[in-house]
């Protein structure tokens, strides 16, 4: 499967999987606090934990610097 996930500079946050747009939520994420990008998963005792991530981009336009 394809995930993509965009996040506007008002909060606003849309997802896709496979090219087809499953949401857009308004004010989604915090437009005063710095947010960060992470692609993780886990496992329980009874199943594995298995991850492939081929490409991943982050793009910004904020002062990292605060």
């Amino acid at each position: 499967d394809v995930l993509r996930l965009e996040i506007d500079p008002n909060g606003t946050a849309r997802w896709w999987i496979n090219g087809d747009l499953r949401q857009t939520v308004v004010g989604a994420v915090s437009t005063t606090v710095l947010q960060a990008a992470i692609v993780g998963c886990w496992g329980t005792t009874t199943t594995a934990a298995d991850l492939d991530v081929d490409y991943m981009l982050v793009e910004a336009n904020r002062d990292w610097t605060r």
